[in-house]
């Protein structure tokens, strides 16, 4: 019968001839061969055995291809890795120095040979342990207490009737107290004529121009003496309006808004808390800027004539700045009158509203009495 090039490879590698018996042994290559069978000695048992079973029918089983694709026997094990070494007194596991023991270990020897120096430890021996003691820390530095701090303030403790508001300003931190209704609104009167002066200063500086001495008496007059008309020039140059806006986004004010279109700069309505902050803005120069603030601020200190009242007088012969405003509002017949003063670490305003007698000199007397009596009872008793 035809034999093909599978059925001629080395008999080891197949089938049943692959599983000898053990003491089965072959005599070497074919010498011939019969339905691709190697021929062993006739006296082989399991030689003879196989034969007989394959003669009655048996069949062959199928031969593994060519080249094949598993090993005939189960390859051996792969080593483990040696387990770690144990003590045979506890059978607890030794654990290994870890590499960076010795890696500290080189770098200290070889601090020791450039001559790095090892400060050691001083001995304690025959002395009672002492706990160190931690570094004490310096005390923030604390402020000088301000000549006014927060009190009650009533309407009958000052004497008078109507609306009445107040707030104080501490310059160097920004703090601000004052009366639960400091954020209500009045009309500013001539206070916001500091304002005015400042702007339009800070504006010059800023164009590249300089006042001229006519218009710097100009604004003298309008805070020394009040002038309005020289406040109604200062009004018209600063843009009316746009002048307000400028002191809201300057200054950082929350509660005070311009006029109506076709109302004069006295109807701008602010707080007692906006108010000192404007005061603030102006003594920080943010209003009228370095060169002219020191001027401004000069002019408010030496206000004379009807405005020379309120604040200040509760602190005599203080440099202290104000700016101050007064008229009667016909709309509810109330003597308006609004006080601010510039310290040197501080800022207050007072604003009024009193039931008016229909008497100006005394309705503006009255108020500007009140306004020095709510300093007095804000003085600090703590203050040097």
């Amino acid at each position: 019968m035809p034999t093909d090039d599978r059925w001629s490879q080395p008999p080891s590698q197949y089938g049943d001839e692959a599983r000898l018996r053990p003491g089965s042994h072959r005599l070497g290559p074919p010498t011939g061969h019969t339905n691709g069978y190697d021929h062993c000695r006739a006296d082989d048992a399991a030689w003879a055995d196989h034969r007989s079973r394959h003669a009655a029918g048996f069949r062959r089983a199928r031969p593994a291809p060519w080249p094949p694709t598993a090993p005939p026997y189960p390859p051996p094990p792969r080593p483990r890795p040696p387990a770690e070494r144990q003590s045979s007194r506890h059978g607890r596991r030794t654990r290994r120095v870890p590499i960076w023991a010795f890696v500290v270990l080189l770098l200290g020897v070889v601090a020791v040979a450039v001559g790095m120096k090892v400060v050691p430890t001083p001995s304690t021996e025959g002395q009672s342990p002492v706990a160190e003691e931690a570094p004490t820390p310096e005390p923030s530095p604390t402020l000088e207490p301000l000549p006014f701090r927060s009190a009650e303030v009533t309407v009958a403790g000052v004497d008078t009737k109507g609306f009445l508001s107040w707030a104080l300003l501490d310059q160097r931190t920004g703090e601000i107290v004052g009366s639960q209704n400091m954020d209500e609104p009045t009309t500013t009167m001539s206070m916001i004529k500091a304002w005015l002066a400042a702007d339009y200063l800070r504006r010059a500086t800023e164009s590249g121009e300089a006042p001229s001495e006519s218009k710097l008496r100009d604004l003298e007059a309008m805070i020394r003496d009040s002038d309005n008309a020289a406040a109604d020039r200062t009004w018209r140059e600063n843009g009316g309006a746009e002048s307000i806006k400028r002191l809201v986004r300057i200054c950082g004010l929350t509660g005070t808004k311009p006029p109506a279109r076709g109302y004069g700069f006295g109807y701008t309505t602010i707080t007692a808390q906006d108010a000192v902050r404007m005061g603030r803005c102006i003594a920080d120069g943010r209003a009228t800027g370095p060169k002219w603030t020191p001027v401004l601020l000069d002019w408010m200190r030496s206000v004379r004539g009807r405005g020379d009242f309120g604040i200040g007088k509760a602190l005599p012969g203080a440099p202290v700045a104000v700016k101050n405003g007064w008229d009667i509002w016909h709309e509810d017949n109330t003597y308006r009158t609004n006080c601010l003063a510039i310290g040197e670490t501080w800022v207050m305003a007072v604003l009024l509203q009193y039931p008016s007698s229909g008497n100006d000199e005394n309705d503006l007397a009255h108020n500007g009495r009140v306004c020095q009596n709510v300093a007095t009872l804000l003085l600090n008793p703590e203050a040097s």
